[in-house]
Order: structure tokens, then sequence, then C-alpha cells
């Protein structure tokens, strides 16, 4: 029973991660057009690793974070490339 609670709660957390991912791929776009308009690169290293070390200081699991936000970083970048690769 409480396998199944537990279990329960996850899901609970991952439709709360699937809706701030959703958010965050949106303004994401956002971001992609004000780019191309500024025509300021997609990668920003500097804002990247100042993020990293802000979300994963100090946290027992920081090597797992890291690991997620980087990958979030990536997928962002790639989406943002897609978006800028389109016609307006």
């Amino acid at each position: 029973m409480r396998l199944f609670l537990l279990r329960q709660n996850i899901q609970k957390t991952d439709r709360q991660i699937l809706k701030l991912l959703k958010k965050r791929f949106f303004l994401s776009k956002e971001i992609a057009k004000e780019k191309r308009k500024e025509k300021k690169a997609i990668k920003n290293e500097k804002v990247e690793q100042k993020l990293l070390y802000k979300y994963t200081n100090g946290f027992s699991i920081s090597e797992n974070i890291r690991l997620i936000y980087k990958e979030i970083f990536k997928q962002s970048r790639e989406f943002q490339k897609k978006i800028n690769s389109q016609k307006y």
C-alpha cells in the first residue's frame, strides 16, 4: 500500500514537472525570437554556468540536478535553433 501511495505522489509530481517544462519551453520560444531580433547567439555559456551553480550548490544530489539542468539547457537550445530556423 505504501508503495502505491509513493507512486501516486511521483505521478503527481511528474505532472507538475511536465506543466513547468511546457511553460519553460514557451518562454524559451519567446527568448529565441528576441535573440533572433537582437542577433544574439543561442548559447550563452556564462548564463548557463551561473544558473548551474545557483541551482546545484549545496544539494546532496547536486550532480544529479546538474546533469538534469544541462539536458534541459541543451534541449532548450535545440528548440530555440529550430524556432529561429523557421520563417515568420
